[in-house]
């Protein structure tokens, strides 16, 4: 099931730890998260940084599954890629997405980017104390996470695919 990610907006990054395009579901996310639970205790990394970085994944996966196109039989696709060094862990995320999304999407992309970090924080947490979660957008804490954890260390790109369809990409990097 690893195959090579079509889609990779850094070409310093040559040697994938993790590569994978396909359905992505719970059992997947399960052996992606086993997967590199055992590269990390193999290298006795730091559990924080194995913490941060594991739920880091999760979210991101956990994204697709909610938000990306299904293929025909209703299940999400999309391709995930990890790259590991001494100083830091990377991965990649690509999944197609609805073009009626990707306003909204850039929006909230773009204000986190421009938001100083202490601020991510503080709605983190005011987010976390709200008594009442909208079952269908959540509680909006995913991106959120997702920036703090990498202390901003985030990009992502949009690419325009069939007819209103686009290929959304979202690169994380977590330094040690």
């Amino acid at each position: 099931m690893k195959v090579s990610l079509p889609y990779s907006s850094d070409s310093n990054l040559k040697t994938a730890l993790f590569n994978y395009s396909g359905v992505i579901d719970q059992d997947l996310l399960k052996d992606i998260v086993n997967f590199h639970e055992d590269v990390f205790s193999k290298e006795n990394t730091c559990h924080t940084f194995k913490r941060k970085v594991i739920t880091s994944m999760i979210e991101t996966l956990q994204n697709i599954t909610r938000y990306g196109l299904k293929n025909s039989e209703g299940r999400p696709e999309g391709n995930f890629v990890s790259f590991y060094s001494d100083s830091n862990f990377t991965f990649e995320c690509s999944n197609k997405i609805n073009g009626d999304q990707v306003n909204r999407m850039e929006r909230q992309l773009s204000e986190l980017s421009s938001s100083p970090l202490e601020s991510l924080k503080d709605q983190y947490s005011e987010r976390l104390n709200e008594e009442w979660v909208n079952p269908e957008t959540g509680a909006k804490l995913g991106l959120l996470y997702l920036f703090i954890n990498s202390d901003k260390n985030i990009s992502y790109t949009f690419h325009s695919k069939e007819e209103n369809n686009y290929l959304f990409i979202l690169k994380v990097s977590l330094k040690r």
